[in-house]
């Protein structure tokens, strides 16, 4: 029969213990791809594929929606992940309809205490045992319930045509990790203490179920309070299941003796097996004896060899005690006791019991020693193996990046210092944004901005640029306003972006006068390898050494201001500012910037005054300067018409015209 929809545990399945990573990581996709093609081939119209909110591995500021980007790290979150891509792919290139259910944080009732448990299990069993309970207080969650869970992959088994092909399935409800802590803690008679392990890592998972709850009226039926007692209840009743063979022992003499009594029973169900097979036999025996079709058939020592077959030579010494009693009161009802026990074909026959039996018992437990020691030789070797692949990946890429220093040497000292020394050779203007490039050839990195500070004041203004991802952030920032990176900078360190937040650069560097901010490099996109010490290192050192061209270049234009600017003021000379517009248009070219040109309009205002009241309100990166004919005009660096039309805007309150020059 074709099954109407076939669904893959996937996430949750209790089949994958996810300790051998790579090997489970193998068996997960190769099983789900067969399966998909299987489907596929047998003409399946639906299958499920359950996910995780695993495959969500950063802070998240709002509620996740079934639309945000997947951001997986960890290699089962990552094989997760690449199971939902190849679902979605079948979805799409195939005749089988795919629907993907992403559960977040189930907790529930556990299949076997052997399993490796959940977060809400975890935190239940260590807290009736006393333990401390260690909870990250930065740790957000949305966590789910099992029953509410099977009922949500109900509701969507029972659509025939689902409307979306990803739904999330959640209780909607936050619950901070130490939250949860305290609150099993609580549930105890003596509350176990709890320690908070917060670490400057903030992770905020918390996933919406707003379409699952449009689409199917779905609605959890148990808070969070609720589902912990539950599972709390239940731990209680069979914690000793989840304690080792020491912590038993060290329980309360009523407990060690329960356990005591539990561990007997278990070893003398063998023998009690042993004892109920051995009357089976002989009831055969009695009611064939005499019988000449059974004569050439020892059912004593078919029972000797299947105990010795199944049980080993401990059980195997017991049934031939009791093939011996048995065969002893079978004799004894046609002969003397006296005449069997010196008949030597008595003796022979034990001998032969005990010779086949104690064979094949010896056989059976040395094969299972074997097995035994295989195994844990495999446990022990399969997790050295793991610590090898680690050791090995480290020293992989450790190397490789070790042989594209000596093999480019683009980073060594001696190099950078060749480069940077190049920007001393260049015209003043144009240092800033020839920098861009040699920061992106020696950091490796195709994304670069810099920002310029304004003195005396907390805003930072973008200077130049090299892609649109290094454009991302505002032209103008409020520094104090940018969080960790604000707290970094100002600290003398070079900011690196471990929380990988997308509005802020992969990695940024600053330079200080005194305590006064002068500029900004920031680095976009940056190989997840170098996001190091070496590389932090690096950037500040190019950050200083780029500062110095342009301070020196500063100082040569204060020092010539007689032959660049009118005498007292900040106006710029008509071949001066045909000299910026030139340089300004070359970084246009190169895509580092963008500028526009305003003529002013003085009607009849002298032209000192009107420089005093326009240099007092431009930004320290715009230019003021004459043109041939004595009149005024603006430089706005880095923008467009559209963002011009805001300075032109402001100006205009004050009285002055301004006019977009045409190109």
């Amino acid at each position: 029969m074709q099954p109407d929809l076939v669904l893959f545990a996937g996430a949750v399945d209790t089949g994958y213990n996810w300790k051998t990573m790579q090997k489970q990581s193998v068996q997960y996709l190769s099983g789900l791809a067969n399966l998909l093609l299987s489907c596929r081939l047998a003409g399946v119209p639906r299958f499920l594929y359950l996910s995780s909110d695993e495959v969500y591995e950063k802070n998240y500021e709002a509620p996740i929606e079934e639309e945000e980007p997947l951001f997986a790290r960890s290699p089962k979150a990552v094989t997760i992940a690449q199971g939902e891509d190849l679902c979605l792919r079948c979805h799409m290139k195939h005749e089988l309809r795919v629907t993907v259910l992403r559960i977040s944080h189930l907790y529930g009732y556990p299949v076997d205490p052997s399993h490796p448990l959940d977060f809400c299990m975890q935190m239940c069993v260590k807290a009736l045992k006393g333990e401390t309970l260690r909870a990250d207080s930065g740790k957000t969650f949305t966590p789910t319930f099992l029953p509410d869970a099977v009922d949500a992959v109900y509701r969507v088994i029972a659509m025939r045509r689902p409307s979306k092909t990803v739904y999330q399935i959640s209780s909607g409800e936050a619950v901070g990790e130490m939250q949860a802590a305290e609150l099993i803690a609580g549930l105890c008679k003596k509350s176990p203490p709890v320690e908070d392990i917060r670490n400057e890592l903030r992770e905020t998972v918390v996933v919406s179920n707003k379409r699952i709850t449009g689409d199917l009226r779905y609605h959890t039926k148990y808070s969070f309070e609720e589902g912990a007692a539950s599972l709390f209840a239940l731990v209680r009743r069979h914690l000793s299941d989840f304690l080792t063979p020491e912590e038993r022992r060290k329980r309360s003499i009523l407990r060690r003796t329960s356990f005591g009594m539990h561990d007997a029973l278990r070893k003398l169900l063998p023998f009690a097996e042993n004892l109920l097979l051995f009357l089976v036999v002989f009831i055969v025996v009695f009611f064939t004896h005499g019988n000449k079709y059974y004569e050439m058939v020892d059912f004593y020592l078919l029972y000797v060899v299947f105990v010795a077959v199944v049980h080993g030579k401990q059980q195997t010494v017991c049934s031939i005690v009791l093939s011996t009693l048995g065969r002893l009161f079978m004799l004894s009802r046609e002969a003397a006791m006296f005449d069997i026990l010196v008949d030597y074909n008595t003796y022979v026959w034990v001998v032969q019991l005990f010779i086949v039996g104690m064979s094949v018992g010896y056989i059976k437990d040395k094969f299972r020693q074997e097995i035994g020691d295989k195994e844990e030789q495999i446990g022990y070797l399969s997790v050295e193996l793991e610590e090898i692949k680690e050791i090995n990946f480290a020293n992989v890429r450790i190397k490789k990046v070790l042989e594209d220093r000596l093999i480019n040497y683009k980073d060594s000292l001696a190099k950078i210092y060749s480069i940077v020394s190049k920007l001393d050779e260049l015209e003043p203007g144009k240092v800033l944004f020839a920098s861009i490039g040699i920061i992106s050839e020696i950091m490796g990195s195709d994304d670069v901005s810099i920002y310029i500070a304004s003195s005396g004041s907390p805003f930072c203004r973008m200077v130049a640029a090299s892609s649109d991802l290094a454009r991302s952030m505002k032209k103008s920032i409020c520094f104090p306003d940018m969080g960790r990176l604000y707290t970094e900078l100002s600290a003398g360190k070079v900011y690196i972006n471990r929380e990988l937040e997308p509005k802020l650069p992969a990695m940024a560097g600053a330079v200080y006068n005194g305590e006064q901010l002068e500029i900004i490099i920031m680095i976009w996109s940056l190989k997840f390898e170098k996001a190091n010490l070496y590389q932090a290192n690096l950037l500040s050192v190019l950050c200083h050494l780029i500062f110095d061209s342009v301070d020196r270049a500063h100082r040569y234009i204060e020092d010539s201001q007689a032959v660049h600017y009118l005498q007292d003021t900040h106006i710029l000379l008509p071949a001066p500012f045909e000299k910026a517009v030139e340089i300004h248009q070359y970084a246009r070219e190169k895509g580092l910037s963008d500028f526009c040109v305003l003529r002013v309009e003085a009607a009849g205002k002298p032209v000192r005054e009107l420089g005093a009241l326009l240099s007092a309100r431009l930004r320290p990166t715009d230019y003021l300067g004459l043109d041939g004919q004595g009149g005024l005009r603006v430089l706005v660096s880095n923008s467009n018409p559209q963002e011009a039309a805001v300075v032109i805007e402001r100006f205009a309150k004050l009285g002055v015209t301004l006019l977009l020059e045409e190109e």
